[in-house]
């Protein structure tokens, strides 16, 4: 058997030396596809098939959600988690968990950190052992307001505390709270998330002095706030854990109809990937796959008609063989065995393409606070889908050509002509060129939605200006601060920046457009039907003139504080919702908690405007005045010309004049921001222009090997036809529409396949018709010039026949 596969594979090498310059296309095209198609895969792997790495048994690791009338992955309420692990069987621990910025003061410098706060079971439950000292234990979160102790990742304990033992055992002071160092993880935990390893570990009940949040968040259920997972029992499995889920939830509803109405509780495998973000990602994930299957599909038509091509040049031996007794399926696995080693080489060329990509991609450094580690890990999963890809290539690209050309026998080569042969063999080839031209414009229908819109992107009205609008974010909660001493501090920074020469205007509010970021209170209430819910952000006087949104009526002002009426200023949509004609300034409307609503008087009307996404629309939105509100999780806005150092630098002295002890924030621009909201976008548009280019040149080529294949096969009978008198730009204007009725024909298939296929793209295009006849029609003529200057090369072909030279050919 191994003899017989080297004499095949030295038999492939001769061919393939034969044709280097359309084997190479072959090749590098298939690695493109392959290598593109691989990194997706490892990226797929790394994100919803690989667990976190560092802990114990990750696959017996689950997170917990809850949904709401069977839909949704979301965070619990205190009360619901409790309910949850004491009752939970399938679960030999079920932990919590939430984050939140810190400040770190030590050796009288203020840092920014990273904070987590979870329960005694956190680190029990994963499986981490400490570096040094202990980690946090049950009795260290039985009380909310307990447990003043804290654990140090590695990374923090080395860059923030310089690697000093001494510190375990000691003090440190996270958002003015004093707490006892007693451990350090190991350098191999990197978290549970994509997000990595938090730089400190505070017990959950402590979430009252370093949050300085309410203890309505440890007593209400409707309070939804925490992150949940746990360790199956060893007996349990996720199918048994969900059915018990299912009982749970039906208990608690029956038990709390007013807060657990309709709600359920959910568990899926515990992956780098948080839950809620996984439907999205296989959604955007399946829409690059399909674009790569395309080129895929393209260039394996590519090569079967290159196969074709060589097995018509072969038949005399292919038939020669059958008369020396080889078995037809022994001439099978020799001409597959040549596939195999052309797709071999593609795929090893397209793993080191995926390795450069993911190199690539590792180093970019996306706009976003936290730094993502994408580095994909090629491990069995991935070679494994390397393999199985090269096995389809061969597959698809050589399995029914091996077919045809080994069911060639003596009498019928030597009997066959080869305009008859190759007409016969050629059939095939049409299929797969019309193919071939379906698919690339399929491709470049594609590109030029995603190329649309992206500039629709770039025109659509925000409802305010970005450019060179600059944000930071302020955290307030330390426990040095209360309420009044939060207002002074952002009043004192804003006024601050706007006496600086370089700033135009300076604001601050709770939530950063286009950062998938919501902030809501409840709704508005009436006397029937259900409540009005709308989007808030808490905004401090100047905020619409420092983002440039106009106010119909009045904006808030100096007097909108503590104690006087509580306004609000609303936008179109939600004005319209309050009232048919949309006539709400001046209205007093109530809001909020039904048992203690506030009465909320509308004094202004803004546009419309994309707010947590950059896809929104209809969204009812308000404004209420940060005085009349107790925010910690403030963001200052400054509109400056000047470069984001200098803003940063403008913003960490404000910070110090108004609290020497306050960390300078990072400072990000808005343009910065919403690029990251357009990333998926982006990508799929570069995705499908290159894979469209590509497309597009072996669609060419395929027409163009075609054609001049016809035009070789038919020489001879070209040479009589002139020789008779015919016109040979007659027979010029044949061969030409033949291969125009194939680009046509695939063309109209490809049409259809993109009118099928559009509507798959509405979630991306901002709003965009799916049909938008623009993309349709450039795709379109693209891919016809392209196709047409591919088949006039071998027609004019037909002018240089010389009549005595074809009738002397074959």
């Amino acid at each position: 058997m191994l003899p017989s596969l080297i004499r095949n594979l030295c038999s492939a090498g001769r061919q393939y030396l034969r044709e280097p310059l359309m084997v190479s296309i072959a090749i590098v095209s298939l690695a493109i596809a392959m290598g593109a198609g691989t990194y997706l895969f490892g990226f797929v792997n790394l994100m919803l098939l690989t667990p976190p790495s560092g802990l114990q048994q990750p696959e017996r690791l689950v997170d917990v959600g809850r949904t709401m009338e069977g839909f949704g992955f979301d965070t619990l309420s205190y009360p619901n988690y409790r309910d949850l692990a004491g009752q939970t069987t399938a679960l030999a621990e079920l932990y919590a968990w939430t984050s939140m910025p810190a400040s770190l003061f030590d050796d009288d410098t203020t840092t920014r950190a990273r904070l987590t706060l979870v329960t005694g079971n956190y680190f029990d439950a994963l499986g981490v052992v400490p570096q040094s000292g202990r980690l946090l234990q049950r009795a260290d979160s039985e009380t909310p307001g307990d447990g003043a102790v804290a654990v140090a990742s590695h990374a923090a304990f080395m860059r923030y505390l310089r690697g000093d033992a001494g510190r375990i055992g000691g003090a440190i002071e996270l958002n003015g709270v004093e707490l006892t160092l007693v451990g350090v993880l190991p350098a191999g935990f990197k978290g549970i998330d994509i997000s990595g390893s938090a730089d400190f570990y505070v017990p959950l009940t402590m979430a009252l002095p370093i949050g300085r949040l309410s203890s309505d968040y440890f007593g209400v259920r409707d309070a939804t706030w925490l992150h949940a997972g746990g360790r199956l029992a060893p007996a349990a499995d996720i199918a048994g854990l969900q059915a018990e889920l299912a009982t749970l939830s039906a208990g608690l509803e029956a038990a709390y109809p007013d807060s657990n109405r309709a709600m359920g509780f959910t568990a899926e495998p515990l992956r780098l990937l948080p839950a809620p973000a996984r439907i999205p990602l296989l959604i955007f994930t399946g829409l690059l796959f399909g674009l790569v299957g395309l080129v895929l599909l393209v260039a394996a038509g590519n090569v079967a008609g290159l196969l074709i091509a060589r097995g018509e040049a072969r038949r005399h031996e292919i038939a020669m063989r059958h008369v020396l007794g080889a078995r037809r399926w022994v001439i099978v696995r020799q001409l597959m065995t040549e596939v195999f080693a052309l797709a071999a080489v593609a795929a090893l060329l397209g793993l080191g393409l995926a390795w450069s990509l993911d190199e690539i991609v590792a180093g970019i450094r996306l706009p976003a606070p936290l730094a993502i580690d994408l580095q994909v890990p090629f491990d069995a999963r991935v070679f494994g889908f390397v393999l199985a890809l090269c096995v389809l290539v061969a597959v698809l690209a050589g399995l029914l050509p091996a077919l045809r050309v080994s069911k060639r026998s003596l009498q019928g080569a030597i009997a066959a002509s080869s305009a008859q042969i190759a007409g016969s063999g050629s059939r095939f080839r049409n299929v797969m060129v019309s193919t071939q031209v379906a698919f690339t414009l399929l491709l470049l229908v594609f590109a030029g939605l995603f190329t649309a819109a992206l500039q629709r992107a770039g025109e659509v009205d925000l409802g305010y200006d970005i450019e060179n609008l600059h944000v930071a974010a302020l955290d307030l909660r330390s426990s040095r601060y209360d309420a009044e001493d939060r207002h002074r501090i952002v009043r004192d920074v804003v006024e601050d920046l706007r006496r600086q020469g370089q700033v135009v205007s300076a604001a601050a509010g709770d939530v950063v457009p286009l950062t998938f970021s919501r902030l809501g209170f409840g709704g508005f209430l009436f006397d029937s039907g259900e409540p009005l819910g709308a989007d808030v952000n808490i905004v401090t006087p100047g905020f619409f003139e420092a983002l440039g949104i106009p106010v119909r009526g009045q904006a808030f002002s100096a007097r909108h504080v503590g104690g006087s009426e509580r306004v609000t200023i609303v936008n179109e949509v939600l004005a319209r919702k309050l009232e048919p004609g949309g006539d709400v300034i001046g209205k007093t409307y109530r809001y909020g908690d039904p048992a203690d609503p506030w009465l909320l008087r509308v004094i202004g009307v803004t546009p419309d405007g994309r707010y947590s996404r950059l896809d929104d629309t209809n969204i009812p939105f308000m404004y209420l005045p940060s005085a009349q509100m107790d925010s910690r999780d403030t963001h200052v806005f400054v509109r400056s010309a000047a470069p984001a150092p200098e803003i940063a630098r403008l913003i960490g002295a404000a910070l110090r004049q108004a609290d020497p002890q306050l960390a300078a924030p990072e400072v990000r621009s808005m343009e910065e921001i919403a690029s990251l909201s357009l990333l998926p976008q982006r990508v799929a548009g570069g995705l499908a222009g290159a894979l469209g280019a590509l497309g597009t040149l072996l669609a060419a080529l395929g027409l163009y090997g075609l054609l001049a294949a016809h035009v070789l096969s038919r020489t001879r009978e070209l040479g009589v036809r002139l020789t008779l008198g015919a016109s040979p730009r007659r027979l010029m204007r044949a061969v030409l529409w033949r291969g125009a009725r194939l680009t046509l024909a695939g063309a109209v298939v490809g049409l259809a396949l993109a009118i099928a296929f559009a509507r798959l793209l509405d979630g991306f295009l901002f709003g965009l018709d799916a049909f938008d006849a623009t993309a349709f029609l450039a795709a379109t003529v693209l891919l016809l010039g392209i196709g047409l200057c591919a088949l006039a090369i071998p027609a004019r072909r037909v002018l240089r026949i010389e009549p005595q030279a074809a009738l002397r050919h074959e």
